[in-house]
């Protein structure tokens, strides 16, 4: 399982999980988030796959991005790099982890 963090004071996020698709639902709060959830657009809107990730814009700050499931955690990466996400992890009980 995929295990994310978000900063509740500048995005809202949820996801809903459908069969053969998901779709997040952003609210950016933090207008200072705005120029990076536009590259998150751009980098899917600009790949090789015109069907990967369809964004539906909303007013005030708010998106649906619609995408199968395949690309769930590749969305949630870019979400991870560009620090609109605050944390990012696999989860597993099992798992030692260290701090170094």
């Amino acid at each position: 399982m995929l295990k994310y963090c978000f900063d509740q004071n500048k995005i809202k996020l949820t996801e809903e999980k459908n069969p053969g698709e998901i779709i997040f639902q952003v609210e950016i709060l933090d207008e200072n988030l705005l120029p990076a959830w536009q590259q998150v657009e751009a980098y899917f809107e600009n790949d090789d796959d015109p069907l990967d990730v369809t964004f539906l814009p909303f007013a005030g700050n708010r998106w649906h991005a619609i995408m199968g499931p395949a690309l769930r955690v590749r969305f949630l990466l870019k979400m991870f790099e560009l620090r609109l996400l605050t944390s990012l992890e696999w989860e597993d009980k099992a798992n030692v982890c260290q701090t170094l």
